[in-house]
């Protein structure tokens, strides 16, 4: 479909960080590429 992979962000980094490591609020705050199951779904919701 397509040939370049398309960056995200990480989910559950907006609220309650208190109690969240600072290494994993490290970890939540890089950029992961699109998983290839989810491209269905996000098109569909950008198309709209």
């Amino acid at each position: 479909m397509f040939n370049k992979k398309i960056k995200r962000k990480h989910a559950f980094k907006n609220h309650l960080l208190t109690k969240k490591s600072n290494s994993r609020k490290k970890r939540l705050s890089k950029y992961v590429y699109l998983d290839k199951s989810d491209y269905k779904n996000i098109f569909k919701h950008l198309i709209n």
